[in-house]
């Protein structure tokens, strides 16, 4: 049986044979970030899928371990987990059914209720921590401190960069330069 070819691969394939070589450098970044940031995702993914989790779902679990209080309401965990409102109902449902983390009552406001991480939950995110993600323990032998640095650096200007397209920009913040090592 004959390997379905990657999507990426086929994307550049297609696209880079009309491309003029002035436009090309800034595509295959593109198509490398969006490749590396899959291949994460699904790593991540099968990694928390063997917890029973998903990436939201370990969002919340951590946002709620490492609350200063214990706990947040509903509302601040939503905002702070960039979920909707009625979303987050239904993770807490779940993650609550499964024993994870417990809904208390408000003591400063009735009306509400805050989530409380439970003694399993905080138990599953030490057993994780424990097997933490192999590939990022591997990343770490990959890259050189410098070249960690480098890295992060160029992914946090990608960031801006991407982030732009979808805020008006800020007159008042100024634009990075490009760090020496990276000049011509």
């Amino acid at each position: 049986m004959r390997a379905r070819p990657n999507r990426y691969s086929s994307l550049r394939e297609a696209i880079t044979a009309r491309m003029s070589d002035e436009n090309l450098g800034a595509f295959e970044v593109f198509i490398d970030l969006l490749e590396v940031g899959d291949l994460a995702n699904r790593c991540g993914g099968t990694f928390l899928e063997q917890y029973g989790l998903n990436e939201t779902r370990y969002v919340i679990l951590t946002l709620l371990d490492n609350s200063p209080t214990g706990s947040l309401r509903s509302t601040d965990l939503s905002q702070a987990a960039g979920v909707r409102p009625a979303t987050m109902t239904g993770l807490l449902d779940t993650l609550e059914h499964s024993g994870l983390l417990a809904r208390v009552d408000n003591p400063h406001d009735r009306r509400a209720c805050c989530v409380k991480i439970s003694e399993k939950g905080q138990a599953l995110l030490k057993e994780m921590e424990l097997e933490k993600f192999a590939w990022i323990d591997e990343l770490r032998g990959t890259f050189s401190a410098t070249e960690q640095r480098w890295l992060r650096e160029l992914l946090s200007r990608a960031r801006e960069l991407l982030d732009r397209t979808l805020t008006p920009p800020d007159p008042d913040k100024p634009v990075k330069s490009v760090p020496p090592e990276f000049e011509a």
